[in-house]
């Protein structure tokens, strides 16, 4: 429940709680501030930065080349040479 007051430079009826009237912006003279309590500290961090991954090495990756080699040679003289243009 607020109650009203009645402002003393225009005669605007307003909530005790406003800070200025708002009819002409006079301040009220009966205005408190509301308190806010103070934050409590957290002593553990709420963020916690991410791990750094692992870059993934370029280059030739020798199992695939030996396999390609085998199996496939022209294959394999392709991948190289694609992997080595990098």
């Amino acid at each position: 429940m607020s109650s009203h007051n009645e402002c003393p430079n225009c005669g605007y009826d307003f909530a005790s709680n406003d800070r200025v009237c708002p009819y002409c912006g006079t301040s009220n003279p009966l205005y408190v501030a509301p308190t806010t309590p103070a934050p409590v500290a957290n002593p553990t961090p709420s963020y916690v930065p991410p791990t750094q991954q692992k870059k993934k090495e370029s280059g030739v990756n020798w199992v695939i080349f030996i396999v390609l080699l085998i199996f496939i040679w022209p294959a394999a003289i392709v991948y190289l040479l694609v992997c080595l243009d990098k």
